[in-house]
């Protein structure tokens, strides 16, 4: 989590990287403190920090990738669990010293992120291509959940049904993985593409490229995690 928020175009994130490095590698002294002790009864705590870590890598390597911060808050009670029984091995001076280390460190991470971040706009995203949008141009989301905070914005009559999907499919919008999701080339439209932390969900940037090798580029625009492409067709 430490380095997980200021991580976009719109941040200034260094100072989280900074701090967030120093305390991890006091956190790493610590279980490796820990480790050298060979305590057994720290068996469970190294495989409960380890083990979901292993899954979560092992999974988005052969299947579908989703290697993301959130999946490893199960992991992180047994991180504080092992360092704070290292922190609990040391002299009272080192003992002192560390945790005031940590809690400033920890304070610092945290008005960095919160004076930073910045939350994807969903809103000005909906509102500028329904400004710029022709009926007969097709919209492609990356990341299928992207999109609800969308249609949100854009349409609210799809938003309120049940059947979304279909509802916002009949009038030109699809929500994707990567580009084997796409239901048609379009090569004969139009296309406004909305890639979401594509990164992380497209690696290959496979609809990117799809779109970039069939229409010519018209428009660029970046938001907060989110990257606005205009494609006409060729």
């Amino acid at each position: 989590y430490t380095f997980s928020s200021g991580f976009n175009y719109y941040s200034n994130y260094l100072p989280s990287l900074i701090f967030g490095s120093i305390l991890t590698i006091i956190f790493g002294v610590l279980l490796l403190k820990n480790l050298a002790g060979r305590n057994k009864n720290t068996l469970f705590l190294w495989l409960w920090l380890v083990m979901p870590s292993l899954i979560v890598f092992a999974y988005s390597i052969l299947y579908r990738p989703f290697y993301t911060i959130k999946y490893f808050i199960y992991s992180s009670a047994s991180l504080y669990i092992l360092v704070a029984l290292s922190i609990d091995n040391l002299k009272k001076y080192y003992k002192i010293s560390v945790i005031l280390a940590i809690l400033i460190l920890s304070a610092l991470i945290l008005h960095s992120d919160f004076s930073n971040f910045q939350k994807e706009r969903w809103s000005e995203v909906a509102s500028y291509i329904k400004e710029k949008r022709s009926p007969e141009e097709v919209i492609i989301l990356n990341v299928k959940n992207s999109i609800y905070p969308f249609s949100y914005y854009f349409d609210k009559e799809c938003f309120e049904r049940k059947d979304l999907h279909t509802c916002l499919s009949q009038k030109g919008i699809y929500g994707v993985i990567n580009a084997n999701g796409l239901p048609e080339n379009f090569s004969d439209r139009d296309v406004w593409l909305v890639l979401f932390n594509w990164r992380y969900t497209d690696k290959g940037g496979t609809l990117y490229n799809h779109f970039n090798y069939s229409h010519e580029l018209a428009e660029h625009k970046k938001y907060p995690h989110i990257e606005l492409y205009y494609f006409n067709k060729r």
